[in-house]
């Protein structure tokens, strides 16, 4: 078929569940917003040092409620050589996360800054590996998918339109594909009644096309919308 959806059943209904996943580990809760580009969510001054990295992640640890997590941030160049060892060449990193008893480390390629909502989309995906971590359960998939549930993690946070421009913006960089991050996005926007139109002039052309379609693909399948929405308002009853 020409118009085939790009997204493939196997992955749609691997997203799905893990958005059940998400709201029964409260990462997705009636109160996650859709996180746009703006002064009102990234409150770091502009700019390329480390004093801009950590206040972007103090931005991100606050979207993630993870404001008491200690976690230290280290520009690659300045790793200690037991790291740098381990990930070999760091130039084609893009940032890395390591945790111990003690304490979390996120470390990041400084050339990245160049691109702020890619380097913004790659903190908020290493953040997620620690939200992830303090989990007891493990998202659908499992260890085998660790790294694309990262990536569609930071969506069911309301990080989906951060991580659509960050991948345009660096040339598709992370783990999931852009058509598979606009279905996840596309699904957030369904559960909380979200339109294009609110959407729309955050993104990029091409991403643009991606969510679109997805959108349309979506509102094929309402049933699948009203069980989230209806485990979102379950949750705030248990509550």
């Amino acid at each position: 078929m020409f118009f085939k959806y790009a997204v493939s059943q196997d992955i749609q209904d691997w997203i799905f569940d893990s958005f059940v996943w998400a709201i029964d580990q409260n990462i997705l809760n009636i109160d996650t917003k859709l996180i746009f580009p703006s002064k009102e969510s990234f409150k770091a001054p502009k700019g390329q040092d480390i004093d801009t990295a950590k206040a972007l992640v103090n931005d991100l640890k606050s979207i993630l409620n993870i404001q008491d997590e200690d976690i230290e941030l280290v520009p690659m160049n300045a790793l200690p050589d037991e790291y740098t060892h381990e990930y070999g060449a760091l130039s084609d990193v893009a940032g890395t996360w390591q945790n111990d008893a003690n304490q979390a480390l996120i470390s990041y390629n400084p050339n990245l800054m160049k691109t702020p909502m890619a380097f913004i989309s790659m903190l908020a995906h290493e953040l997620m590996h620690h939200v992830l971590h303090m989990r007891i359960s493990l998202p659908p998939g499992g260890e085998e998918v660790e790294e694309l549930s990262t990536d569609l993690h930071v969506i069911t946070s309301g990080l989906g339109i951060i991580q659509m421009i960050g991948a345009e913006q660096s040339g598709w960089q992370g783990y999931m594909s852009q058509p598979s991050r606009a279905h996840a996005l596309a699904l957030f926007m369904a559960i909380n009644d979200i339109s294009m139109e609110e959407v729309t002039p955050a993104l990029p052309p091409i991403s643009i096309k991606f969510l679109k379609k997805s959108v349309k693909h979506i509102q094929k399948y309402p049933e699948q919308v009203e069980e989230l929405k209806k485990m979102l308002n379950d949750a705030v009853d248990v509550k």
